[in-house]
């Protein structure tokens, strides 16, 4: 993350139902209290609809607008969330997720308020006394982690307004539970937007957006994006302090599906159905050891333009191992193409190479073997010297290797970053300057494929990075994840790979990347779904070498 210096702190209210707040929320606080570019002075407490509605009428009026039968599907609803919820406390990553913390522990001051309920208990707007008293103390900024929809003057209190989540992609979800309706349709990914309040419900002026791996079951999903997404907001917030302004929404458009709601008994059985079947696969595969990934290298000795892909040439491979994640280098007249080499019974991933474009394949086998996991052996040419940048996420570092006996003998070099949890590095020069573009994962949750950060420097061995100002350039989990590297004389181009739902590796797009030390964009030229043999393969890498092209697939 890049340091910035500030000279006036922005000030900002946090608008909750109560002092006590959730794990997520309470973390926020922590990390906002230690920036000096942020002043978290007041909690706004908006006391809960239960204390200004009558129970008795807000559940008669709703048997009268719906009926008893979705009063009852809302009753077996919260028996899924309540069950799921069990299963969710035994996941590491979310101890403390049913616990509440008191937030003014950290805030040292607080304005109580007694908003206004609609009779349906839904939205809610401030009378006269509690926006004066809001408006006196001149926020910059609120940021809302309360219940209802608000309404009214308060939207305009602050000088830059009010923002808050929407767990869900608004250009197509709009509406709740956060989380559910993902799963329920087998989506690739979860949509976060932050946004800047309006009047129109999930439908206010976006200012981040960002996509993550949908997971498996509801719960689950809910509780990932909502603690994944507080980095977008920790992004944001950053970028708010530096400019003193929000910044450019989105331009609108049209919503035209429907408003999501709490899912009715056909969708709550078909939930269950879909769900039992995920986790009776994964139990037989489980159980028979079921190997789902099986993935094999081809190429083709064609420029990556002209590639046609149906032409090329796999690689053989063992019963107790799979290759995946191929960079092909020549050498004088020798091509290598370099794998990761998965083997089965060690749960390990280490670098083996093939030589190729002859009649036989000559294998170097684990020309960089360690005792932890390697993978996507990126290689590159630097002052007379061959490099390598293996993926080594699993000792939170970025290390490259150096080659003195090409292709088969390689010796560790040095670390370039330290501490950072990165996956599918790529190293290469553009413009003067040499970069590293990486798949971070800020949130400690295991999840490479959201996030596209990149970093620039004078040398490729060098241990001072600078992050780019607009990091991370890409919050899609659709598109963040690298899968190579491609040039076409000056142009260059990202492959980014693409996953399906609880499947990893599906597909892979060049996009034709336009940036320099403070811009950074894209563009998809093409997407690439190879068919061998007459059927078409899944695949997530892709790479060319002069005239080699080498690409996975399974």
């Amino acid at each position: 993350m890049l340091n910035f210096t500030y000279t006036i702190p922005l000030k900002i209210a946090i608008l909750v139902d109560s002092e006590l707040v959730d794990k997520n929320v309470f973390d926020f606080i922590k990390w906002a209290d230690i920036r000096d570019n942020l002043d978290i002075s007041h909690l706004i407490i908006q006391n809960s609809q239960i204390k200004h509605v009558n129970v008795i009428e807000r559940i008669s009026d709703r048997i009268k607008k719906r009926g008893i039968k979705r009063l009852l599907a809302s009753q077996t609803f919260k028996i899924i969330t309540l069950l799921e919820f069990l299963m969710i406390r035994r996941n590491e990553q979310f101890i403390g997720i049913n616990s509440k913390f008191n937030a003014l522990d950290i805030v040292k001051n607080k304005i109580e308020t007694k908003p206004i309920f609609s009779r349906s208990g839904i939205s809610l707007t401030f009378n006269e006394d509690d926006l004066n008293r809001i408006s006196a103390c001149n926020f910059d900024l609120i940021i809302r982690f309360g219940s209802g929809i608000l309404k009214g003057h308060i939207l305009n209190t602050p000088r830059l307004g009010i923002i808050s989540f929407h767990h869900g992609d608004n250009r197509v979800n709009r509406g709740g539970p956060a989380g559910f309706w993902e799963v329920l349709s087998r989506s690739t990914t979860t949509g976060v937007i932050i946004q800047k309040l309006t009047e129109e419900l999930d439908g206010g002026d976006v200012l981040s957006r960002g996509s993550y791996p949908t997971q498996h079951y509801y719960v689950l999903n809910q509780q990932f994006i909502y603690k994944r997404s507080m980095h977008l907001l920790q992004d944001l917030l950053s970028k708010i302090s530096q400019e003193g302004s929000l910044p450019k929404a989105e331009d609108h458009i049209p919503y035209s599906n429907q408003l999501f709601t709490l899912p009715f008994f056909k969708d709550q059985f078909l939930y269950l159905f879909i769900t039992a079947q995920y986790f009776l696969k994964e139990l037989v595969n489980k159980v028979f050891n079921i190997r789902k990934e099986k993935w094999k290298v081809a190429y083709v000795e064609q420029f990556w333009r002209n590639a046609v892909l149906r032409k090329s040439k796999t690689i053989p491979t063992t019963k107790n191992s799979f290759l995946a994640d191929p960079f092909i280098y020549k050498m004088s007249d020798q091509t290598t193409v370099f794998v990761e080499e998965y083997y089965y019974n060690e749960k390990i991933g280490k670098i083996s190479a093939y030589e190729v474009g002859k009649s036989d394949f000559i294998k170097y086998e684990k020309i960089i073997d360690e005792d932890f996991h390697l993978s996507f052996p990126y290689v590159f040419h630097y002052d007379g010297n061959v490099y390598m940048c293996p993926e080594t996420n699993s000792i939170n570092e970025i290390r490259i290797y150096i080659c003195t006996d090409y292709p088969q003998k390689w010796e560790y070099h040095k670390t370039l970053m330290k501490n950072v949890s990165a996956a599918d590095s790529i190293i290469f020069e553009h413009s003067g300057k040499w970069w590293i573009f990486t798949n971070i994962d800020s949130s400690g949750m295991g999840d490479h494929c959201s996030e596209l950060h990149i970093f620039s420097s004078d040398s490729p061995l060098s241990q001072n990075w600078t992050a780019h100002p607009q990091n991370p350039v890409i919050v899609d989990a659709n598109i963040a994840r690298n899968a190579g590297i491609l040039r076409d004389g000056d142009r260059v181009y990202r492959v980014s790979q693409s996953h399906g739902f609880k499947v990893y590796g599906v597909k892979s797009s060049i996009r034709e990347i336009t940036f320099d030390l403070h811009n950074y964009c894209e563009r998809e030229i093409c997407v690439i779904s190879p068919y061998i043999n007459g059927e078409k393969k899944n695949t997530h890498h892709f790479f060319s070498h002069e005239n080699f092209t080498v690409f996975d697939y399974k």
